[in-house]
């Protein structure tokens, strides 16, 4: 016998007894029953039953889970940095040193973006992983004696991690950049890569000193039994690498380098050709521009069109705003309650203040009278290099414009920008580090620079799972030749790109971890046996997409 649930179109679902039995070699079956009075649960506990299996009650089973912590997203983690050989990076001799257990702990906080504080001492048990380090409630006190323990290890750890990536590598890259400490601290630092993008060495430096060759080279033989710095490619922001550098670089010319440009030297790098910006973009998104005065040099232009809508809009916002603001300045000035010229100049200026649009309004101030006038003409000349950037560069004929566009938005803008101005919402209250002078952040930099080391690598291993797709509005491959309009057209449907039906092609990097954190390990005890039961843990079954992010992790290998 057996449960047979029929579907009634809308209506409820006839639920029916029914027996099975062979006539004349037939399968035939007969209904005993008519069960509408029951249930659909009632129908399918009865289905149960006559199948076999054994119904009871959830206070039968005879467990109870005490306690569930997070486990999945910090046991990657600690996958990929076992697999990294981090332990022997720090100097790792057993496996009792604490301070190596509380660095370890730091980098995996920094990964998973947890709080140390909060993560190793009020929230300890949220997560495994104090467990999995074998680590107790910590002291504040201890976080900072565990970063002094990694500072001195610092030339140590770069040293070998040079010897792991710079060695086979061809080309040895070094960013300038800054950062932001607690919002008030502006930190400038150089980053040493390969030319994947991995990173190496990291220092904070002086914001108004420049990079010195011979300090420089000196620092790469700590790094590199015999470095080349003709391999060596520096590389900055538009205000990171000015022309009294690039004049020091080029003679003697020691190393090449790649520089951004400043939006304002646009117009004039465009005076110097026969170009036009305003006709060159109709046909190109990518030009690599000649100039009379650096014969030498390589400049790279393009053009991003969302940036450029967006600048528009966010520039027009302003200057509406400033508008309102000033007129209602001199409603005041007409009316008589603002006199005086200083006070008028002092709310003119409050106006202003932070945005750099100053220059684009004319004013004249003086006792008992304001005017101002809007530079609309000066206002659309900048509107036409709003979403154009530009970089130059002395890699005249190694490299073509489009794989030094690529290494530029790789390195500098991929790894650089984005890793570390995550240090700008550091939360002094949750961080362990208080003091911000340069030892302090430089304490705080090789922390960063061992957290996004990890993360780097676990992003490779996860690129075969085709997450990591940036939808940009510039290609890094364009065809030149291609319109205006063709390009429009290929943007469009690139929007419109179909993401593979799967659990993990749709994820980003975060999300993933996220994913994982669902893994729990849960603390359970039989009920039957009282308070006094011996506990045990019970971690949740990986579903298919979650083993294959492990599998990935796996595979992980360093070579010497």
């Amino acid at each position: 016998m057996y449960i047979d649930i029929v579907p009634n179109r809308g209506s409820k679902p006839a639920i029916l007894l029914r027996r099975s039995f062979r006539k004349d070699g037939k399968v035939s079956k007969e209904t005993i029953a008519n069960l509408n009075e029951i249930t659909e649960d009632q129908a399918r506990a009865i289905q149960r039953i006559l199948k076999g299996e054994k119904l009871v009650k959830q206070n039968d089973v005879g467990l109870e889970i005490l306690h569930s912590a997070a486990h999945g997203h910090v046991q990657a983690v600690l996958l990929a940095m076992e697999k990294l050989q981090v332990g022997k990076l720090l100097g790792e001799e057993n496996g009792k040193d604490r301070n190596l257990r509380l660095v370890k702990a730091m980098i995996v906080c920094d990964v998973l973006q947890m709080e140390p504080r909060h993560a190793l001492m009020r929230d300890f048990n949220d997560t495994t992983l104090g467990q999995l380090l074998d680590l107790d409630p910590v002291e504040e006190h201890e976080l900072h004696t565990a970063m002094d323990w990694l500072y001195q290890r610092q030339i140590t750890v770069e040293r070998q991690l040079a010897q792991r990536h710079l060695q086979k590598s061809n080309q040895i890259i070094t960013c300038l950049s800054s950062c932001y400490l607690d919002g008030d601290l502006k930190v400038n630092f150089r980053l040493i890569t390969d030319d994947q993008g991995c990173p190496i060495s990291i220092y904070a430096y002086p914001a108004n000193k420049l990079i010195s060759i011979p300090a420089f080279k000196d620092y790469l033989d700590k790094l590199l039994e015999t470095p080349d710095l003709q391999s060596v490619i520096l590389m900055g922001d538009r205000i990171k690498i000015p022309q009294k550098m690039i004049d020091r670089l080029s003679d003697p010319k020691d190393m090449n380098w790649i520089a951004g440009v400043k939006t304002g030297s646009l117009q004039d790098l465009f005076d110097g050709t026969d170009l036009r910006l305003e006709s060159l973009f109709n046909t190109y998104d990518l030009a690599e521009i000649p100039h009379s005065n650096y014969p030498e040099e390589k400049f790279i232009v393009w053009r991003n069109p969302d940036r450029k809508s967006l600048r528009k809009d966010e520039r027009d916002t302003l200057v509406n705003s400033f508008i309102g603001s000033l007129d209602e300045i001199k409603k005041s000035v007409d009316q008589g309650g603002l006199r005086k010229a200083i006070l008028i100049k002092r709310k003119v200026d409050r106006v202003f203040q932070g945005y750099g649009l100053k220059k684009y309004f004319s004013t004249k101030i003086a006792d008992r009278k304001f005017e101002y006038v809007v530079d609309h003409e000066s206002l659309n000349s900048r509107e036409s290099l709003d979403g154009v950037f530009a970089i130059r560069t002395s890699l005249v004929q190694d490299l073509s414009s489009l794989e030094i566009r690529s290494l530029y938005r790789k390195t500098l803008n991929g790894m650089t920008k984005k890793g570390f101005y995550y240090i700008s919402s550091i939360n002094p209250r949750t961080h362990p580090m208080f003091v911000y002078d340069k030892t302090q952040a430089n304490k705080y930099l090789l922390l960063r620079l061992l957290t996004i080391y990890v993360e780097w690598q676990m992003r490779r291993s996860w690129d075969s799972l085709g997450m990591f797709i940036e939808y940009d509005s510039q290609s890094d491959n364009p065809d030149l030749g291609t319109t205006a309009a063709e390009n429009n057209q290929r943007t469009g449907s690139k929007k419109q790109l179909e993401i593979p039906n799967s659990d993990l092609s749709s994820r980003s990097f975060s999300s993933l971890l996220q994913h994982l954190a669902t893994i729990t390990r849960n603390t359970c005890r039989k009920t039957n046996e009282g308070a006094n039961a011996s506990r045990f843990t019970v971690d949740c079954k990986l579903n298919p997409a979650q083993q294959r992010a492990f599998n990935l992790l796996k595979k992980i290998r360093v070579y010497r």
